[in-house]
């Protein structure tokens, strides 16, 4: 390194080291609001076609598993986690919403798909 560099280097440590030091020793902080609000925002619903080509589930989950599911017990079991209390992924997130929706008009459909088609 030149001398010029390392200097800089050095100076910007120094000036930085006293903050860092001082955000970790305060203990648990959240981070700002928007932040915050991206983090549990609701995503995307996960998309299914239908074999009939005329419907599409949507299927909506929430955005993070809550505290509560993260400090559950787990088995670990052919490089998988299992939630014994679920039978199913250790960090499996609950299902809000489901909707099937018709693909040509947009609406919520009530009907199945005709078998054979």
């Amino acid at each position: 390194m030149r001398p010029s560099i390392a200097f800089v280097v050095l100076f910007l440590a120094s000036c930085l080291a006293p903050q860092l030091l001082a955000q970790s020793n305060s203990g648990w902080q959240s981070p700002p609001e928007p932040i915050a609000s991206l983090v549990v925002a609701e995503g995307p619903p996960a998309v299914e076609l239908s074999p009939c080509r005329r419907f599409l589930l949507l299927v909506q989950s929430e955005a993070l598993p809550g505290i509560d599911v993260l400090a559950r017990p787990h088995k670990k079991m052919a490089g998988s986690r299992i939630d014994p209390r679920t039978r199913g992924p250790q960090l499996g997130t609950k299902v809000l919403r489901i909707e099937l929706r018709e693909l040509v008009s947009g609406a919520c459909a009530r009907s199945r798909c005709p078998r054979g088609t």
